[in-house]
């Protein structure tokens, strides 16, 4: 997503051993947390979501359910699952409502890939 929205390709490291990546050099700001290694509530919050959250660009939160409480009311859930050694097949889920329009619009753009195929 970073570099779909012009982040160069090389700029963008593994988040392995940083908790918040900010990539700004595209159309909009990308922010990547890796909250696995956090222990709790606290220490997420302590990284201050809610500021990139309510922000003008796009996060991305790694290991979300472990802190769904504290997620917005609306959002996007994006699961990935491996279907072969280099293949991964993406679940897009609206959260709350808000944006209910865009995942309508993702199914229909694949049925339509899917129809000319």
């Amino acid at each position: 997503v970073a570099a779909a929205l012009g982040n160069p390709r090389d700029g963008i490291p593994s988040p392995t051993f940083v908790l918040v990546n900010e990539y700004r050099a595209g159309r909009l700001p990308v922010y990547h947390f890796d909250t696995y290694r956090l222990r709790d509530e606290d220490e997420f919050l302590e990284l201050g979501p809610e500021e990139y959250f309510s922000g003008a660009g796009v996060t991305f939160v790694e290991w979300a359910d472990r802190f769904a409480e504290i997620l917005p009311n609306d959002y996007l859930k994006i699961e990935i699952a491996p279907v072969g050694e280099t293949e991964r097949e993406f679940t897009i889920t609206a959260v709350g409502t808000k944006y209910d329009p865009l995942v309508e619009e993702l199914r229909n753009h694949e049925k339509q890939n899917q129809s000319s195929s």
